[in-house]
C-alpha cells in the first residue's frame, strides 16, 4: 500500500504519513484546494505555496517549470556584514545574508521565498501590531522589569520581543531539546535542509504558536535538532545581530556555570537590536517544570537573582495542573506582573492583591480540545464587565477566529509610583497619538477560515 508524506497546511500534523486509499486525503486536497482559490487567487492565477506536496498540484494541474525560476531577483540582499558566525547562519536562514553557494539554488531560494511572504503575513496579521498597543496599553499601567520570563515558551521569542522590546533579558522555558550550534552550522550550509526548517516554521508563522506534538517530530531531525534554530532565525528577522552562543548549565544556586550533570541545560545568546550599544541576553533553558523535577529550585534561584515579570500565551493550560504547583505559586510570589492569555494562571488565583486588567473578548476557551475543564466563568464575566481595550490584532488560540483575549496582572505593590509615572507619560502620550493615527490591521489581517492548524499547543 503506497504511502506518502502530506503537509499539514489545515488539520494534519506536519508530516504526518498517511494512507493514500483513505477518504480523508481525497477531503484534504479538496480543502487545501478550496482555501487556495478562495485566498490566494491572483489574476485568475492560483498561486501555489512552495510547501504544498506534489500530489496537490497534481489535482489542481499544475505543471512547473523546468528552467530555475528568477528567484535571485525577488530576493533583497542586504549590505549588512555578519559580525560573527553566529549572525551569518541566523542572517542566511532569513535571507539577509545570502552565500556564495547559494545564489542560484533554486531549494534555497524557493524557502527564503517562503519565508519572506509567511513572515510578513505574521507581520500583517500579529506582531507588527503588537510594540505600539503594549506602549499604549501595558506601559501606561506597570512598568516592565529588565528580564521576560516566558515558561512554556519553547523557541517563540518573538512574541517575547514584540510586548517587551526593551528588556535586558529573555528566559524561555520548554522540554524540546537545546541543540547545539555546531551540527546547525553544518546543517544551514545543506540546502536540502532549509525543506526541514519550512517544516518546522509552518504552523508557527501561520498561527502565531508552536504545537508541542509537531515540535517533537520537526526538531528530532537527524540534521537540525532542538530549538535553538529556530530562536537564532526570529532574532536575525527581528534585526538582531548575534555576537555569541554559549552552553551553559544552571546550578543549584542559580548561576551560570561550564555544561555539566544534574544541572539544568540552557543556551545563552548575546545579541542586540543593529544600530545599538548596549548587548542583550536570550536563554533558553530546557526543562521539566513539575514539582518532581528537584532542579527546578536551580530556575528558581536563577530568576530570585532578577527582576521580571512572567510572560504566558500558548500554554497549553500546563501550569493549571495539580503536578506544577510548584511552578505556579513562585510567577504569582515573584512576577512584578504577570500577562497571559487564558492558557496562563487560573483566573481564580488572582485574589485582592491582584489589580486586573482585561483586553479582548473571553467567553471560553478557543479550542473545543481544551472546552471539557478549561472554561472561567469568572473570568468571562470579568472581561464582559472590565474590557480595557480591544485586541488589533490575532494571538494565541484565538488566532483563527480573531478572539484574543489577554489579562495583565499587577500586584498591588508594583503599580508605577507617581515618579515613575511621569517617567512614562510621555513617551505613552506620544506612542498612543501614533497608535490612533496608524492603519488598523483591516478585520484583523488575514482571514484564514478552516485553516485551524493545531489544537493543542
Amino acid at each position: 500500500m503506497k504511502k506518502i508524506w502530506i503537509s499539514a497546511l489545515f488539520l494534519l500534523p506536519l508530516c504526518a504519513c498517511v494512507d493514500t486509499e483513505k477518504p480523508s486525503i481525497a477531503k484534504t486536497q479538496a480543502k487545501v484546494v478550496s482555501n487556495i482559490e478562495k485566498h490566494e487567487q491572483k489574476k485568475d492565477k492560483v498561486i501555489i505555496h512552495p510547501i504544498i506536496h506534489p500530489i496537490v498540484r497534481k489535482k489542481l494541474g499544475i505543471i512547473e517549470e523546468e528552467k530555475v525560476p528568477e528567484y535571485v531577483e525577488n530576493v533583497a540582499k542586504t549590505n549588512i556584514v555578519p559580525i560573527s558566525e553566529f549572525d551569518q547562519v541566523a542572517m542566511t536562514m532569513t535571507g539577509q545574508y545570502v552565500p556564495e553557494e547559494f545564489e542560484n539554488d533554486r531549494i534555497y531560494y524557493g524557502y527564503i521565498k517562503f519565508f519572506d511572504r509567511e513572515w510578513a503575513r505574521l507581520q500583517r496579521n500579529s506582531i507588527g501590531h503588537i510594540p505600539e498597543w503594549a506602549a499604549v496599553n501595558i506601559a501606561s499601567k506597570v512598568k516592565s522589569a529588565d528580564t521576560v520570563f516566558y515558561p512554556f515558551g519553547g523557541p517563540d521569542i518573538a512574541y517575547a520581543l514584540s510586548f517587551f522590546p526593551n528588556a535586558h533579558e529573555y528566559v524561555l522555558v520548554g522540554l524540546e531539546p537545546i541543540g547545539n550550534f555546531s551540527d546547525v552550522k553544518n546543517a544551514v550550509s545543506n540546502s536540502k535542509n532549509f525543506e526541514q526548517i519550512k517544516r518546522s516554521l509552518f504552523t508557527y508563522l501561520r498561527g502565531g504558536y508552536f504545537i508541542t506534538s509537531e515540535m517533537g517530530e520537526t526538531l528530532s531531525n537527524k540534521f537540525l535538532r532542538g530549538t535553538l534554530y529556530l530562536i537564532l532565525l526570529e532574532l536575525a528577522a527581528f534585526d538582531f545581530e548575534i555576537k555569541n552562543v554559549e552552553d551553559l548549565s544552571i546550578d543549584s544556586l542559580g548561576e551560570e556555570v561550564a555544561r555539566g550533570h544534574n544541572m539544568i541545560d540552557c543556551a545563552k545568546i548575546t545579541c542586540r537590536k543593529r544600530g545599538e550599544s548596549d548587548w542583550r541576553y536570550v536563554y533558553y533553558v530546557r526543562a521539566d517544570l513539575s514539582d518532581s523535577n528537584k532542579a527546578i529550585e536551580n530556575i528558581f534561584n536563577f530568576m530570585k537573582k532578577r527582576n521580571f515579570h512572567t510572560f504566558l500565551k500558548s500554554a497549553s493550560y500546563a501550569i493549571w495542573d495539580r503536578t506544577l504547583t510548584e511552578m505556579r505559586q513562585f510567577v504569582l510570589d515573584n512576577s512584578r506582573f504577570i500577562l497571559q492569555d487564558d492558557t496562563g494562571v487560573p483566573f481564580s488565583s488572582f485574589d485582592k492583591k491582584w489589580n486586573r486588567y482585561a483586553f479582548g473578548t473571553y467567553t471560553e476557551p478557543t479550542l473545543s480540545y481544551f472546552k471539557k475543564g478549561y472554561k472561567q466563568p469568572r473570568m468571562a464575566e470579568f472581561f464582559e464587565k472590565n474590557q480595557q481595550a480591544p485586541i488589533p490584532f490575532k494571538i494565541g488560540y484565538g488566532f483563527y477566529q480573531a478572539r484574543p483575549n489577554l489579562l495583565l496582572a499587577v500586584p498591588k505593590n508594583a503599580l508605577p509610583n507617581e515618579k515613575e509615572n511621569e517617567e512614562i507619560i510621555k513617551e505613552v502620550e506620544e506612542l498612543k497619538e501614533k497608535y490612533e493615527n496608524a492603519d488598523k490591521c483591516e478585520n484583523c489581517g488575514d482571514n484564514d477560515e478552516g485553516n485551524n492548524i493545531g489544537s493543542e499547543k
